[in-house]
């Protein structure tokens, strides 16, 4: 099956019908293809997908360069009840980081036979290919998907031998026997081959200065959406690890996090693992250090480190100083006294609630500010006079 197969009109729902009828005008095929004419989560992967085969070069390469550019949470929602097997296909082939996109196309109901087999033969994830070997109905259908599970080198060989000894239970012969007759058969007439596509012709586009989504969209629209996280990202970014990741690994979720576009980022930074944001909280966005705030499994413990790092930028050591429920915290509150960034008015405020050993350590110090360690041995002192 082609990577790319045209979307009729007809193939569209009742709501795209009517927001791309078939006259419409090329401004505002433009509009949706480039991203900036608002339509719904669900609607945006399957309209990309039809102008993709637009008659117009200008529009398909927009719509093109918009669904190659797609965040992967958006991809995730798009794959719903009602999207084409051939859009299914075209995502199949696509390298996505996060597993449950593929996952949520092996279990469509109208995914295609040779989209199941193209998974079960090139699909790098475990959990893709025990979805695939679970369906027995589809295998015992069409024993091809068993034949391209065992030449993908991921799929555990305990797992092919137990589906060949099934399917030879279940069909009295050994499932090569089928493939083989399946081969031998004669080629059945071609079909009707698709309108090939004009070459793109090289076009001005008009700018979308908003990366963090496309320009139909705010960072309003993203927060409001209803947004499964657990399945939005691989699984190693949302589940905590067993034990602490190396330097390593550290930079390969780096830069993996870095390729991810904007809204993934936002969206990562309020439900990812302390892995996860353990690397956000260093990025050069404020606006993916404030999700990382916002993150409702940030620990104790962590804010307690991040008030002790040099590097920690001033506005999170802030975000920590106005928090009531940490700077409660004595660890937290003594660490904000000795980092360099924390505002003055919090740094006097906290100083009356350190003890006198403290207190003396801070004034005696020369690795703090000047102005606080000259605070600290004020307060120190009318504690001593008041004892």
């Amino acid at each position: 099956m082609a990577k790319f197969l045209r979307l009729k009109f007809e193939e569209l729902g009742p709501q795209l019908q009517s927001v791309l009828p078939q006259n419409s005008p090329l401004g505002k095929r433009m509009a949706v293809a480039q991203g900036v004419f608002p339509l719904g989560t669900k609607d945006l992967l399957t309209a990309l997908y039809y102008l993709w085969g637009d008659e117009d070069g200008r529009v398909r390469q927009a719509a093109q360069k918009s669904l190659d550019e797609l965040p992967e949470s958006l991809t995730l929602v798009g794959i719903d009840a009602g999207l084409s097997y051939k859009v299914l296909h075209y995502l199949s082939s696509r390298k996505y980081d996060n597993n449950h996109i593929y996952e949520r196309i092996a279990l469509h109901p109208q995914a295609h036979v040779k989209t199941l087999c193209y998974l079960a033969e090139t699909n790098p994830f475990e959990q893709v290919l025990t979805i695939l070997a679970r369906n027995e109905t589809a295998i015992l259908k069409h024993p091809e998907i068993l034949y391209g599970l065992t030449r993908n080198p991921r799929m555990p060989l305990n797992l092919i031998e137990r589906l060949k000894k099934f399917y030879e239970l279940n069909r009295g012969h050994d499932f090569m026997q089928d493939i083989a007759a399946e081969q031998q058969e004669a080629e059945p007439a071609p079909p009707p081959k698709e309108r090939p596509l004009p070459e793109v012709e090289e076009a001005r586009m008009l700018s979308v200065k908003d990366d963090r989504l496309f320009g139909g969209f705010s960072f309003e629209d993203v927060l409001s959406e209803v947004f499964d996280t657990d399945e939005l990202f691989a699984d190693d970014l949302i589940r905590e690890p067993d034990e602490n990741l190396d330097d390593q690994k550290r930079r390969s979720m780096l830069q993996r996090i870095t390729k991810m576009a904007m809204v993934d980022r936002i969206l990562l930074a309020m439900r990812g693992n302390s892995e996860a944001r353990r690397v956000m909280i260093k990025s050069g966005n404020k606006i993916i250090r404030d999700c990382v705030m916002r993150n409702p499994r940030v620990s104790t413990q962590e804010i307690l480190e991040w008030s002790k790092e040099r590097s920690t930028p001033q506005d999170i050591i802030e975000t920590i100083a106005r928090n009531r429920e940490w700077s409660r915290n004595y660890q937290i509150m003594n660490a904000l006294c000795w980092h360099p960034k924390t505002p003055t008015v919090y740094v006097l405020r906290f100083l009356g609630t350190l003890t006198m050993q403290d207190l003396k350590k801070l004034g005696d110090s020369k690795m703090v500010p000047g102005a606080t360690a000259q605070q600290a041995r004020s307060a120190l002192r009318r504690r001593e006079k008041n004892r």
